[in-house]
């Protein structure tokens, strides 16, 4: 409200000011300004503006309210968009780390079930557990199916 008295304030004080100016335009095309007319100038009076009228005032503090709001929303929607991109691209790069490695550990044993060499596992006791040659052609079955899905 106090913003609206000033305005107000200003805009009739102004008004005041301004109605005892004129402007003048010379023989030459010139422009001067006083606060009385020239006898060798076309005078021509400044019209103060029209204070605005109160329901104006706020229909257009109200449009402007919105406009922000609208930029805020924007700016906000903009900013959830870059950070779920982020987390996006974070997510799609740790995935790919992760295949990655699964290949890498996958090509290595299949390499050593290729071998032939005895291939063993330690059980709950401690013990050594061989690898039949049944349980091998399974096992590389398994690991062929994880390098064709991690070694794209």
């Amino acid at each position: 409200m106090r913003i609206l008295l000033a305005l107000i304030i200003c805009c009739l004080v102004t008004g005041d000011i301004i109605a005892g100016m004129y402007k003048c335009i010379d023989k030459n095309g010139r422009i001067h300004f006083g606060d009385r007319a020239l006898a060798e100038c076309e005078s021509i009076d400044f019209k103060p503006r029209a204070v605005p009228r109160e329901d104006e005032v706020r229909r257009s503090q109200e449009r402007l309210k919105r406009r922000l709001d609208y930029l805020r929303r924007s700016e906000e929607i903009r900013r959830e968009d870059k950070d779920r991109e982020i987390k996006e691209n974070a997510e799609k790069k740790r995935k790919q780390v992760e295949y990655r490695e699964r290949c890498i550990i996958a090509q290595q044993n299949y390499h050593a079930l290729r071998q032939k060499r005895p291939v063993y596992s330690i059980n709950e006791k401690g013990e050594r557990v061989y690898l039949e040659d049944e349980a091998r052609v399974v096992e590389m079955e398994r690991i062929r199916t994880e390098i064709e899905t991690y070694c794209k």
